[in-house]
Order: structure tokens, then sequence, then C-alpha cells
């Protein structure tokens, strides 16, 4: 139960985005890094297709995916990996709209395909308000989110459901982006990443580490924005075959100055499915807690 959240109108960046995937621990993946020394990202190795949920290239070529909960439960795994997709877009050359259209066409309008939402296009350091778009395949046509969007912040935020229907922790984690932006402080780089991780670790009062992943995936878990470790007594056996625990395993910052400096930062909660500890919020700064790795490029 994936989040974005980002803005194009913070008065030191011109692109600030913070991600949480919300996956089973045992999961098989790849930490981000160059690919062919050209794309930044993880890899999920769980399907052949070694697709991606978050990347950026050098050129400035970035998506981030979300994929989209059915009203049934559990979800059927769709033939064609959605990572797919947004691998598919930072390897692509063609202009987003363009690939747009041509990815349509060549998954037969992603037939076969589990629900997604795909942030994507080319951020630069003047104008990414034009340059992004949102494409799904339960929602008609492209959305030009900040470009649409009326408000004085022009945050978006997308869940696991659709961009036009957001889950409360949306409402909850614009409202946080809201309240950074208000605020008008001239932070460094490294204090601007801690207050972004801050808010990606906002968590609901009614989930606990260790609570039951049956009686909270419904309710409480779109509530909440971090997710923590919940345990898997979920009655399909194909969902319990996935592992022990389920949560906000992988957390991820991109910053892009005015001068086209961009910085990636990936922090790993969970790395495994073993014994869960129980500080959830560690006092001082979580980078001392939690392994991070970051890279620090100009757009080229």
């Amino acid at each position: 139960m994936c989040i974005l959240l980002c803005t194009v109108s913070h008065p030191d960046y011109a692109f600030v985005l913070g991600s949480n995937r919300d996956e089973f621990f045992s999961r098989p993946t790849q930490k981000a890094e160059f690919i062919d020394g050209r794309y930044l990202m993880p890899v999920d190795l769980a399907r052949e297709e070694h697709g991606t949920w978050i990347g950026v290239s050098r050129g400035g070529r970035f998506c981030a995916l979300v994929n989209y909960r059915e009203d049934v439960y559990p979800c059927q795994m769709g033939a064609i990996s959605r990572g797919r997709i947004s691998r598919d877009f930072l390897e692509s050359e063609l202009e987003p709209v363009e690939w747009a259209e041509d990815i349509r066409r060549r998954t037969d309008n992603f037939a076969n395909i589990g629900g997604f939402s795909l942030l994507f296009g080319v951020l630069n350091s003047s104008n990414c308000e034009n340059s992004l778009y949102v494409i799904s395949n339960r929602v008609e046509g492209l959305v030009r989110p900040f470009a649409d969007e009326k408000g004085d912040y022009r945050v978006l935020g997308l869940s696991n459901s659709s961009i036009f229907q957001p889950w409360p922790k949306v409402w909850r984690g614009k409202e946080l982006f809201n309240t950074m932006l208000s605020q008008r402080t001239v932070q460094d780089k490294d204090a601007m990443i801690e207050s972004v991780l801050d808010i990606m670790c906002d968590q609901y009062d009614g989930l606990q580490n260790g609570s039951s992943m049956r009686d909270n995936i419904i309710d409480n878990v779109p509530q909440s924005v971090f997710v923590p470790a919940l345990e898997n007594d979920l009655p399909n056996d194909l969902e319990r075959r996935q592992g022990h625990y389920y949560g906000t395993r992988t957390q991820t910052v991109i910053l892009l100055t005015h001068d086209g400096q961009l910085t990636y930062v990936e922090r790993d909660i969970r790395v495994g499915d073993g014994n869960i500890t129980e500080s959830l919020h560690p006092q001082g700064k979580a980078s001392d807690y939690y392994p991070m790795s970051r890279f620090d490029f100009p757009l080229t």
C-alpha cells in the first residue's frame, strides 16, 4: 500500500518527492544503483521482468509507480509486471506524451497488467510543473497534476486508489507537505531530507508493530503514511506464502535544486523477513538508525 508525495512549489527546490514502498519484507529486491551507468533505480527481483517502482535517469527522466487496490481482496497478479511499465519509460527515448500513447498501443491498453498509477515525466530545474504526468489503467487519459490542480502549494499525493479519490493517508501526507512549505524556512539538503523522511514516517495511531494484517489491511492501512510491520495472517494461501511480515520497507527522497543538482536518497527500513524490532521511531535522526544510500549528480 505504497504512497508518494511531491511538490514543485518549494522555494529552494524545483522538485521534492517522498515515497514509501509497502511490501512483504521477504520479496527479493536489489537496492537502488545505476543500471548501465544511466538509470538510477531499485529493481524488483521477484518478477522476471526485473521492473521498478521508482527511478530517474541522468537526463532527468523520472517515474514513480503505485499499485491500485481493487475492491476484491486479494487481487490477482497480472501476467505482465507493473514494474516493467516504469522501467520501460526510463529506458525510452520518446517524449512523455508520445511514450504514453506508444505503451498503451504496445500493451493493448494495459491488458493483463494489474491496476496502477504512474507519475512520470522529465525533471528540469526551471519548470517541472508542466513536464509531469500521471497515467493509469483505472483512469482515462493523461492527468497533468501540477498544471491542472489549483492551490497555493500544489502538492501531489498518490496511493493505491484513483488520483481523483485519494485515501486518507494521501490527505494527511499533503497536509504535512503543505505545512513544510508554509514554514518557508531555508534548509540545507541534509535537513530537507530529514524533513521529508519525517513526513514519510507519519503513522496512524490504530496501527502498531506486529498488528494483524488481516484486521488492518482494509480499513487502517489506508489511514497511515507509514505502515509498521504487520503480521501476515491473511486467509489466502497464496498471500500467506509471500512472507511473515508486510509494511513500509523502503523510503525514497528525491530533491532537484534550481541549478540542476539532483539528490536521490534510499532508506531501508526492513531488510529480510526475520524478527521485527520493537522500536519504529528511534530517538535522534532517522539517518543515524536506518541504512541509507545517497546519490548526488547534475542532470545532463
